[in-house]
């Protein structure tokens, strides 16, 4: 039971992050910050989607703590890049 939610999170995940790319290259808006950025939402979107509905196994508990290093990450970007368009530095 618990790999087909793996393999769930995982097919999901995977496609977010080909199709995010590959969309990225052809509009010509190749970033890794701005690439970062969607495959954060693309994980936030992947494990809810793959969340079972009674039991919560093991590695989904563990991804919270992979959720919350991804969202320190996120807003230091969003922070410098606040920075960048306001001319000035917070730290």
């Amino acid at each position: 039971m618990v790999e087909i939610w793996i393999k769930k999170f995982g097919l999901t995940f995977g496609c977010w992050l080909t199709t995010g790319l590959a969309l990225l290259l052809a509009l010509e808006l190749w970033d890794p910050e701005f690439y970062f950025i969607i495959a954060s939402v693309g994980f936030v979107f992947a494990l809810e989607y793959s969340e079972p509905e009674s039991y919560r196994p093991t590695w989904h508990r563990r991804a919270g703590w992979l959720l919350l290093l991804d969202l320190v990450v996120f807003g230091n970007i969003v922070i410098t890049w606040a920075e960048n368009v306001a001319g000035v530095s917070i730290m």
